[in-house]
């Protein structure tokens, strides 16, 4: 057995009391005189006699006050003791908290778990007449099945109207109610006891910080039969990755199922997109505790948000689903802003450049846009994805603010530094010095030490052509990350965040005479790389991968596009997987609760349920002062002999 102290104070002053009335008893001892008289022989031998038995009955006084001392300390600290059967919840408070999830629905056999439950259920309850009852259910924990009862025919009854059904509410929301339930009993004897199948146990457990363990006690009972049999599949990762600009258009989806039972999977994953059948993998097999990985092509349709759902079915009754969105651009709407008209202006050939990925990648890939200033207003910017400003200089108030609020909604915009930048706002081109000249010798850009995604097609081969005369000082603390440098180790190109949106800087001017890069064989594919990038990076979905399954968060929805995107989606939606008993074990046990299976439920073993032992030890105090008493009375009446 184990004993738990809900007041340790006393426990730990317990054996100090306990000798207070043998110090006391010691102290008032006396020393005795010893006097000589002649002839009392005979009278001296009665006395010690009569010393003897005197001392034997003080000294069991003093011993019987000592314990009775000790009970009470004891008693007043409240011991809990543990190991005993479950049939000692005499008069204790119980909730019992009935999983009545879709996976209860699962046959073991011949019955459902949820129908094991249940007898479960009413075990406990027929084995405990005399204790008080509550009984929820995790699907609606608002709505009580059965409030506290005495009654165990109505809590019986109660029970078996309960059915399976979608769950309306979080599993935390379920055990906080089952706790506010036993706090209104306000027994001295409180126990939770949780019947399910195991796989709300991980989320029950996020929230065991809620249970109070000196007062509460938690058993969580696992109503599978032949956990063998199980086969339950779930997502534990995915990405939707797409390439607009490339040749055919289409979005990989990258999906990662597991099988966290112990039997194999053979089945079909669906990928819908917009309530259209988009992909299908027929007869996937996944090997028990085993993945499956695969990467599913999906067709680019109309441009802006799309939402998805694969669904695939396992022994579990109902459909896993989970959720992805993705952002198409096409047609990527560019604006170029600058002169386009003389064949020596580097803006030529960025035109040039957009002219030849829309005329490789398909003729609604890109849509261009020419305008020699920048736009006056939010609305006329929000028409544009990206805006390529090859000779940026200062704008009107009105127009820095509009660009700014284009940018933090999603906006991209590509600028290049020239000679005679100098009246940008420092938001925009921030702390920049004078131009350095090449001299004879020109600069050369390299790719930055830091790997960058802009970078992944891009090599240091294809930039060796690159011939850079003279170019910007740019602080790169200041700037943003680096993706190109200067062989002088300046930064080159620069990117830098704005809310959603990012501004992505080349700090050399776009002409002929300061730099050779428009006409470049590694210009269009970077123009392209920066393209994409940017995009799809303000419109990225953002996806949480944990214990709790998987699901998405929110995405980055800007006005330039439509609003639409995947909702939170609740946890039995996207996480149906069931840990094992060895798992389940182990996470309930880490958290200060009780693990049993069905076998060991039904063997009758002693469950370590904690008994108040308070009354126990303040009857043996009783005992110990009646004790008391009578040899007082028994000395006294011989003293008056």
């Amino acid at each position: 057995m184990e004993v738990q102290f809900v007041n340790a104070v006393f426990a730990i002053l317990a054996p100090i009391a306990a000798t207070l009335p043998l110090l006391i008893h010691l102290l008032s001892l006396r020393r005795r005189r010893y006097v000589t008289f002649t002839m009392l022989r005979l009278l001296e031998r009665a006395a010690l006699q009569a010393q003897g038995a005197r001392r034997l009955r003080e000294w069991l006084i003093v011993i019987v006050r000592s314990l009775a001392v000790l009970f009470l300390f004891i008693a007043l600290s409240r011991p809990l003791v543990r190991g005993v059967h479950l049939s000692a919840l005499g008069g204790a408070s119980i909730c019992i908290l009935v999983d009545d999830s879709m996976s209860m629905a699962f046959l073991d056999g011949a019955e459902s778990r949820f129908k094991v439950a249940l007898e479960c259920a009413k075990k406990l309850i027929h084995d405990l007449p005399n204790a008080r009852f509550c009984i929820l259910s995790l699907s609606h924990p608002d709505k009580v099945v059965c409030h506290w009862t005495s009654d165990a025919n109505e809590a019986l009854k109660r029970l078996m109207w309960m059915r399976v059904g979608v769950t309306q509410s979080s599993t935390g929301q379920a055990l906080l109610n089952a706790l506010r339930g036993l706090k209104l009993a306000d027994g001295a004897n409180s126990h939770l006891f949780i019947f399910t199948d195991g796989q709300v146990v991980p989320a029950l457990c996020k929230n065991a910080q809620m249970v109070d363990r000196g007062k509460i006690d938690v058993t969580v009972i696992d109503v599978r039969r032949s956990p063998d049999e199980d086969v339950n599949v779930a997502a534990v990762d995915w990405d939707v990755n797409v390439a607009p600009l490339s040749s055919p258009h289409a979005a990989m989806l990258k999906l990662l199922l597991r099988n966290f039972g112990r039997k194999g999977w053979n089945g079909t994953v669906s990928v819908i997109v917009d309530g259209n059948l988009a992909a299908e993998l027929k007869e996937a097999n996944i090997a028990a505790r085993g993945e499956l990985s695969a990467a599913i092509p999906i067709k680019l349709g109309s441009s802006g948000w799309h939402k998805g759902l694969v669904l695939w079915r396992d022994a579990l009754p109902l459909d896993n689903r989970l959720h992805f969105a993705f952002y198409n651009p096409l047609p990527m709407r560019v604006l170029c802003i600058g002169s386009w008209k003389h064949d020596g202006d580097g803006t030529f050939y960025i035109i040039r450049a957009l002219e030849s990925i829309r005329d490789s990648v398909g003729a609604n890939s890109i849509v261009i846009g020419k305008s020699a200033s920048l736009p006056q207003s939010l609305d006329e910017l929000k028409r544009w994805h990206a805006i390529i400003w090859c000779h940026p200089r200062g704008a009107a108030r009105s127009s820095e603010a509009a660009l700014r609020a284009w940018l933090s909604l999603g906006g991209t915009i590509i600028s290049f530094v020239d000679r005679h930048a100098t009246d940008l706002p420092d938001w925009l081109s921030p702390k920049r010095t004078h131009y350095k000249r090449g001299g004879e010798k020109p600069f050369r850009i390299t790719i930055s030490d830091a790997s960058h995604p802009v970078t992944q097609r891009i090599s240091n081969e294809l930039l060796k052509d690159v011939l850079v005369f003279e170019h910007s000082i740019a602080d790169g603390a200041s700037a943003g990350r680096i993706v190109l440098r200067f062989d002088n180790g300046h930064p080159a190109l620069t990117e830098k965040d704005f809310g959603v949106g990012r501004a992505i800087t080349f700090w050399m001017g776009a002409n002929m005479t300061e730099s050779t890069l428009p006409i470049s064989v590694a210009f269009v594919p970077l123009l392209c790389e920066l393209l994409q990038y940017a995009v799809m990076q303000s419109h990225i979905v953002l996806k949480v991968v944990g214990d709790g399954g998987v699901k998405i968060e929110h995405g980055k929805v800007a006005l330039l596009s439509s609003r639409a995107i995947v909702s939170n989606v609740e946890l039995s939606d996207s996480d149906t997987r069931i840990p094992s008993y060895e798992d389940l074990r182990k996470l309930v046990t880490a958290v200060g609760w009780r693990y049993l299976t069905l076998s060991e439920w039904h063997s009758g073993l002693r469950i370590n349920v904690p008994v108040d032992a308070t009354m126990f030890f303040v009857v043996l105090c009783a005992m110990m002062l009646l004790a008391e008493t009578l040899l007082e009375v028994r000395w006294i009446r011989r003293k008056h002999r």
